[in-house]
């Protein structure tokens, strides 16, 4: 009978699953009965490309996160994250950049860094329609670049940047001829892909991060010779004008980052004229320090400066 019964609650449970999922929303409760949602969709860019999205949202949501992720990954990579935030009344959401993920577009190629900038424009402003609490900015590798390019030109509507081991400045010197190459091809064929060549181990020290990414269908390892000019000019241009950012900023970057050059942020730091920034390096980590084995030690160091953020907003 109890074996009967247990099959049966398996079932339905199953059953309102499906259903669900068909719906788009499905609820799940935290630990003391705060109901959160998840769902997902698309919204349209200002030039017709249909990019995927998803939301984790809480009812007693304090603040709200805009994540922009990485090169060749996408949203999905964040749910474990998201869950984390939402213990903090912290509700994320992310989208799959043109050419990543669930997003369409022709993988890891882009004509204009602005395509990126105009979508995440796009992205903010279907968002400020709809909430009620404080906008945060969070951008992880090229997403950092993405976010910090973009907040210095726009941050109306943003009380906050988060930067995850930001793309400022490439680890590995790209030796003159080869640079060279690379600005004549994007002239001739910039839509050429190539290997973005990055070691997948170099990610984290978990292995199972590791795997997972290397196991993942929606990861891609491509880039296009034009998208390579456009990063590279646009880590130069975001360091020239990094003084003009007017939001306050957490910089947080991996100390063993083999990807991301943490001089990076360091120049770009000392660059900043804002009066609320902070940066911190983490020794030892590799470059997904939200993906590290000690993971809890920025997820905590982002909870606590939000925390300060919203007392400040409040207070205000």
């Amino acid at each position: 009978m109890t074996e009967l019964l247990c099959r049966i609650i398996l079932l339905v449970r199953g059953l309102l699953d499906k259903i669900l999922k068909s719906a788009n929303l499905i609820r799940f409760p935290l630990v003391g009965g705060t109901g959160i949602q998840s769902r997902d969709g698309y919204f349209s860019t200002f030039d017709g490309v249909r990019l995927f999205y998803r939301e984790w949202h809480t009812e007693n949501t304090v603040c709200n996160l805009l994540i922009v992720h990485g090169l060749g990954e996408h949203s999905g990579r964040y749910n474990q994250l998201a869950e984390d935030f939402l213990r903090e009344g912290v509700s994320s959401i992310a989208f799959d950049l043109r050419g990543h993920g669930k997003s369409e577009g022709k993988r890891g190629h882009i004509m204009n860094f602005n395509e990126y900038i105009y979508d995440l424009d796009n992205f903010k402003e279907m968002l400020l329609k709809r909430i009620n609490k404080p906008l945060f900015l969070l951008g992880h590798s090229m997403g950092g670049l993405i976010a910090m390019s973009y907040a210095i030109k726009n941050s109306q509507g943003l009380s906050g940047l988060i930067t995850s081991s930001p793309l400022f400045k490439i680890r590995v010197k790209v030796p003159a001829w080869k640079a060279f190459i690379g600005r004549t091809v994007s002239r001739l064929i910039p839509a050429l892909s190539m290997n973005n060549e990055l070691n997948a181990n170099m990610l984290s020290h978990n292995t199972d991060v590791v795997k997972a990414y290397l196991g993942d269908p929606l990861v891609h390892a491509k880039v296009s010779s034009r998208w390579f000019t456009e990063v590279t000019q646009t880590m130069e241009d975001t360091l020239n004008i990094a003084d003009r950012l007017n939001i306050p900023i957490l910089m947080l970057h991996a100390g063993a980052d083999r990807l991301a050059d943490p001089v990076g942020s360091k120049e770009i730091f000392g660059r900043l004229r804002v009066e609320s920034k902070a940066l911190k390096i983490y020794d030892g980590f590799y470059h997904e320090i939200y993906n590290e084995v000690n993971r809890e030690e920025p997820i905590r160091d982002t909870i606590e400066w939000l925390r300060k953020r919203l007392a400040t907003l409040s207070a205000d």
